[in-house]
């Protein structure tokens, strides 16, 4: 039997058949798998890019929650949303912003009454954040009137 020899398990081979086997993968294999790979990175990395923005959105709830119930205290002890007394005031009218405590929204009072309140959380111009298509911006008034709603 010419070309084929015996191997350690019995079975004999071709000894083309051998050395291909013993070679490893081959610059086509190499490619496909790299374009597999590429081919799901270019699928998951805008969803999580979407998770991502998606989870931010907490830090909007939170502060204008937050910023919600101060002012509510100051009505309870001041008998108004905009008294001067009360220090929460002073920090979200007259166009001073407060930062979200994970810092991606800014809060401000849009409207701020002495029975009214209406307040907005939006995202810094130029923060990842602001590109977020539905909620860049949300609000929530006296009356627990929130928006977008799908934000919420």
């Amino acid at each position: 039997m010419r070309g084929v020899r015996p191997v350690a398990d019995g079975v004999a081979h071709n000894g083309r058949q051998m050395r291909r086997a013993a070679r490893g993968m081959t610059l086509i294999e190499v490619l496909i798998a790299m374009a597999i790979v590429a081919i799901l990175a270019a699928l998951a990395y805008p969803a999580y890019q979407d998770s991502v923005r998606k989870a931010r959105r907490t830090d909007a709830r939170a502060a204008l929650m937050t910023t919600a119930q101060q002012l509510e205290r100051c009505f309870t002890q001041f008998m108004a949303y905009n008294s001067a007394s009360c220090s929460t005031v002073g920090e979200i009218s007259g166009g001073n912003k407060r930062p979200s405590e994970e810092g991606f929204y800014e809060v401000e009072a849009d409207a701020l009454t002495a029975t009214e309140y209406s307040l907005t959380a939006a995202a810094p111009a130029g923060s990842a954040q602001a590109s977020d298509p539905v909620c860049a911006t949300m609000t929530l008034d006296s009356r627990n009137v929130k928006g977008p709603l799908e934000c919420w």
